[in-house]
């Protein structure tokens, strides 16, 4: 099964503990060296993903409290750390430098947390008639305009 940044940032981080609440994610972190999910942003701070998050299909819960988990921003610097909502509308580019969409998801895996896919759109219209591609990373690297598949 996989899972998608969209569903991420329309999601919560539902602490449990002395204080129970509700946070909304803002931001979804990849770590650099190895395209994992690292971290998701709230107005609090940072929640590390790790065993101790607990990712589900009605959102995002923990299974400690708050302070156990928030960590700072300062732990994901942005030299080690793609931000979702930067990378999210680039262009996406063939190796002839042909425009094959802008970038509108990223694909993680459910039990490793690892990105294994970009789903690329092509506009409204083509998108409704044909669907939006999904590239596999492993075909991909960026370039400084945007990404390059080959």
């Amino acid at each position: 099964m996989a899972l998608r940044s969209s569903f991420l940032l329309k999601s919560f981080v539902r602490t449990i503990g002395n204080k129970r609440e509700l946070l909304p994610v803002s931001d979804v972190l990849i770590g650099k060296g190895g395209g994992y999910l690292s971290g998701l942003l709230s107005d609090d701070g940072v929640f590390s993903v790790d065993e101790r998050l607990m990712i589900t299909k009605d959102g995002i819960l923990t299974a400690e409290a708050k302070e156990k988990l928030l960590c700072s921003t300062a732990y994901f610097p942005s030299a080690q750390y793609f931000s979702i909502k930067n990378l999210l509308k680039r262009n996406v580019y063939d190796d002839d430098g042909c425009l094959l969409g802008v970038i509108s998801d990223f694909i993680f895996d459910d039990e490793d947390k690892r990105l294994t896919a970009l789903e690329v759109s092509q506009g409204f219209f083509v998108d409704l008639l044909n669907g939006r591609q999904i590239l596999p990373v492993a075909h991909l690297y960026q370039k400084a305009c945007g990404v390059t598949y080959d």
